[in-house]
């Protein structure tokens, strides 16, 4: 099947599958979603044909056109997009005032050069939009929820998007969710079944884990959080204050942070320092995905404490390491997501999220029991069952539209 794979997807999660490398100057694609490299490396490995496509990975100047890269059954190809949400830019206005429109045009053009049999998007909004006017029979996937998303962050761009996530939820003929929960959530914007079917693990992560022990006694304890975003949604400000308080009882102990705005002198580090909360803490930043998970294997506890996420990857690459997860029971998928492979709380409560992660690194055959339920949960995630699902999808979507014609 020639499919056309739609979402932000990063020029090196493609890497692999090209006949070589991109040049030093091809634009970096999206980043954020990892597990979209992965997918496609599963789709190629089934024998499908890929034509992956994503928009914003460098800006839209009067004389910008996409640029595209080549392998083996697979192509990319990379969409300029507007530098402003809001303001104008090179004579063109910003991207929420005509509902993303220059984007989507731009995107739909490459669908129609390409002609694939089906056109899979991630995310209700730009993408999705995309492969519902495009016409060929589609799948949308849900990550998000666009209404908790707008409660999060009340402005003007949040409020387009959430208008462009209800048109699309009420126009796609077929739509997926990561999580049990959202496809709860979103099952009052849209007549059309939601299926439920989660991100795939890079099979690294799953080939270099197993179940582990509690740390020795007397050995120093490391927490960890890969976050990508100092925001309220991450909320890593909580964690920081719990972790001031495992440290009264785990004088030794370290936290470690890894992720966008979590490097020496970024925004992360300039707010603890500021409330006194940065005794213990090192700042690591973005990191390669190899040294992560060396960082995992080492860590004692990961806390997670997003007030909102469909389905963290990040949760799943620490369990299927054997790492328990302390994460939050009202965040979305994460509850979910860790099921007896770690502890939920509230994790908008620091005392909690604290009195977790000491019970994980005191109670030996507790934290043993998390770890292998841990290791154990991530098979759910394997890319070659996630890619088989969504292939039944896509069959069901095309014989669908077969007769609703």
């Amino acid at each position: 099947m020639k499919i056309a794979l739609m979402g932000p997807i990063a020029t090196a999660g493609i890497a692999p599958y090209l006949a070589e490398p991109p040049p030093a100057d091809f634009p970096p694609g999206i980043t954020g979603a990892p597990f979209m490299g992965t997918l496609i490396g599963a789709l190629l490995a089934r024998g499908h044909e890929v034509i992956a496509i994503t928009g914003g990975g460098f800006e839209a100047t009067r004389d910008a056109h996409p640029l595209s890269l080549r392998g083996e059954r697979f192509e990319f190809h990379c969409c300029p997009a507007r530098r402003h949400s809001m303001r104008p830019s090179h004579g063109r206005m910003g991207r929420i005032l005509d509902f993303y429109g220059y984007e989507r045009r731009t995107m739909g053009q490459i669908l129609a050069q390409v002609q694939p049999d089906f056109v899979h998007a991630h995310w209700t909004y730009e993408y999705a939009l995309v492969a519902i006017d495009s016409g060929i029979p589609h799948l949308a996937t849900a990550h998000d929820d666009p209404l908790v998303v707008l409660k999060l962050f009340r402005n003007i761009f949040r409020f387009g998007r959430y208008l462009m996530a209800r048109q699309a939820l009420g126009r796609a003929s077929a739509l997926s969710a990561v999580s049990p929960v959202l496809q709860t959530r979103l099952s009052s914007y849209t007549a059309t079944p939601i299926e439920v079917i989660p991100n795939p693990l890079n099979q690294s992560f799953q080939v270099a884990g197993q179940p582990r022990a509690a740390p020795a006694k007397g050995e120093p304890h490391r927490f960890i959080s890969v976050q990508n975003g100092w925001m309220n949604l991450k909320n890593v400000s909580t964690a920081l204050r719990a972790f001031a308080l495992i440290r009264r009882e785990l004088p030794h102990a370290t936290y470690h942070l890894f992720g966008v705005h979590y490097e020496p002198g970024g925004l992360a580090q300039t707010w603890a320092r500021k409330k006194k909360l940065a005794e213990g803490v090192v700042f690591h930043g973005p990191t390669p995905h190899e040294q992560l998970i060396q960082e995992l294997k080492h860590a004692t506890v990961m806390l997670h404490p997003s007030r909102w996420e469909s389905c963290p990857m990040g949760i799943a690459e620490a369990m299927a390491l054997g790492l328990p997860v302390v994460g939050g029971n009202d965040s979305g998928g994460v509850a979910w997501m860790v099921g007896e492979g770690g502890l939920v709380v509230d994790i908008n409560r620091a005392e909690d999220v604290a009195a977790a992660a000491l019970r994980l690194a005191s109670e030996v055959t507790l934290y043993a029991r998390c770890s292998a339920a841990a290791t154990e949960r991530v098979r759910a995630f394997s890319p070659d069952l996630i890619a088989e699902n969504y292939e039944k999808s896509y069959r069901k979507a095309i014989e669908d539209y077969r007769i609703s014609k």
